[in-house]
């Protein structure tokens, strides 16, 4: 009998050994059966017993509360989801504030008369009509054209201070004796934003 080298690990074999006893590497020998190579694995003592118990101790108490949680929810006919989201009622929105009261000044319509003409006289007069269609009191400057009805040119302005309560309206009347007899005119009233000298 004659002593190789195993040429995976390189320790010293028999030649007739069918397996390296050190490694396991089969050699080819036919006399002695092949050695199978084996894990060990050594089983200790628990080194630490107390922190075992508290460890599942822990996990024993969340899974009853987690089962106790579903047993709740299923009675009371809620999903667990949906007792989480409902748990916290979401915050009332606060109403937006209201706007200030504001008037708003319109003129609704103009007339147009010669009722103040009279022998060797004679003007026109210009009505217009103007309504307060806002929640609040306001002062407007009414202004009063006379412009020909041809070229829209303006041949005199007149201008008065008005002021409305919410909802009312009324009717400035504006004598024009720039007018001649023979031409044509016509009248248009404007609103200016605030009060002004009469």
């Amino acid at each position: 009998m004659a002593l190789i080298h195993c040429p995976e690990c390189r320790h010293e074999v028999s030649d007739r050994a069918a397996a390296c006893p050190n490694c396991g590497y089969a050699l080819g020998g036919s006399h002695v059966p092949a050695v199978l190579r084996t894990e060990t694995v050594t089983v200790e003592r628990n080194k630490h017993p107390f922190l075992t118990f508290i460890g599942t101790a822990v996990v024993a108490l969340f899974l009853i509360g987690v089962v106790h949680e579903l047993a709740t929810n299923a009675d009371s006919g809620v999903t667990p989801s949906a007792g989480l989201a409902s748990a916290a009622p979401p915050l009332p929105l606060a109403p937006p504030a209201p706007p200030p009261p504001t008037a708003r000044f319109t003129v609704v319509d103009v007339l147009v008369d010669e009722e103040c003409s009279q022998l060797f006289e004679y003007c026109l007069q210009g009505h217009c009509i103007v309504q307060n269609a806002g929640d609040a009191a306001g002062q407007r400057r009414v202004k009063a054209d006379l412009l020909l009805r041809d070229s829209r040119q303006v041949v005199a302005t007149h201008w008065s201070n008005l002021t409305l309560l919410p909802g009312g309206s009324e009717r400035l009347t504006f004598r024009f004796d720039e007018a001649l007899i023979d031409s044509t005119y016509t009248v248009r009233c404007r609103l200016e934003p605030g009060p002004g000298r009469t």
